[in-house]
């Protein structure tokens, strides 16, 4: 389990400003990961799942991530989609000539 869920998971009943935690779960190991999104929701309180746009190459639609998504609609939480590029800039040149090549995550 990340540290900041293990951190955060109660502090959301300590203010007086609605904030709401999320869960973030290891989203490619299946089984694993709903255990992990049904232990936070239920043991830390958290209020929903955060998950970035590609996970290890794989897009939001891939087969592998549909038991996750179905908890979430069974369980009636938000799923939070975290942007995340699919390449990786490098800067090759001093900053002000702007070179720059990309390489695939």
């Amino acid at each position: 389990m990340p540290l900041h869920q293990r951190r955060f998971g109660g502090d959301s009943e300590k203010i007086s400003t609605p904030l709401h935690g999320l869960a973030q779960t290891p989203v490619l190991e299946g089984k694993s990961a709903i255990a992990e999104l049904r232990r936070a929701l239920a043991d830390l309180g958290l209020r929903g799942l955060t998950i970035t746009s590609q996970v290890g190459g794989l897009s939001l639609d891939a087969p592998k991530v549909y038991d996750l998504y179905e908890l979430a609609c069974e369980l009636d939480v938000p799923v939070f989609v975290h942007p995340a590029g699919t390449v990786v800039e490098v800067l090759v040149a001093p900053r002000d000539s702007g070179a720059t090549i990309r390489l695939p995550v």
